[in-house]
């Protein structure tokens, strides 16, 4: 009988989806001067899409907006990985970066290499693993989660400054 339980017990852990705790590797402060370092001004812009808030932050010069950035979450494996996607006036990726990873295993997303897969990507490219990204080994979830974090961030962008929704 208390074989039983101890194989229970052993097989509860092995089973369970272990928690790394957070590690933070920007923060908004800290993601908002990587993005937008000549800025005069960084504006929020919101807006209400399917009853949800969407947040852009757009860094200005001369009252003009220089680029746009996108931060949120997408689900890896078990938990929630934060990005940050910068675009241009055009809606083209100029950068991306994970802002806080909470998994055990596959940050190696976050590597120039990785990352560099998806700058100029536009809402016309396909942006999915094996076909236009490269995933990373042992990051399968997470180099999944940012190809749909990048097509989410530019979907919302097209809907919010480039679409004519006038009745």
């Amino acid at each position: 009988m208390a074989n039983r339980y101890c194989f229970l017990i052993l097989f509860l852990l092995c089973a369970w989806p272990i928690s790394a705790g957070t590690t933070v590797y920007f923060t908004r402060p800290a993601i908002l001067k990587w993005a937008f370092p000549a800025s005069q001004e960084i504006v929020t812009e919101s807006f209400r899409v399917s009853d949800k808030p969407v947040i852009f932050y757009v860094g200005r010069v001369n009252h003009k907006p220089m680029g746009y950035l996108y931060i949120g979450d997408e689900i890896g494996k078990h938990q929630p990985i934060s990005f940050a996607v910068l675009l241009d006036r055009n809606g083209m990726v100029k950068g991306m970066q994970v802002m806080s990873y909470r998994e055990v295993i596959g940050d190696g997303i976050r590597v120039p290499q990785f990352m560099k897969q998806f700058i100029g990507k536009t809402q016309a490219d396909p942006i999915r693993l094996s076909k236009d990204i490269d995933g990373i080994s042992g990051a399968t979830y997470s180099s999944l989660a940012s190809t749909v974090f990048v097509r989410k961030a530019l979907g919302l962008f097209k809907y919010c400054y480039k679409e004519d929704r006038a009745l």
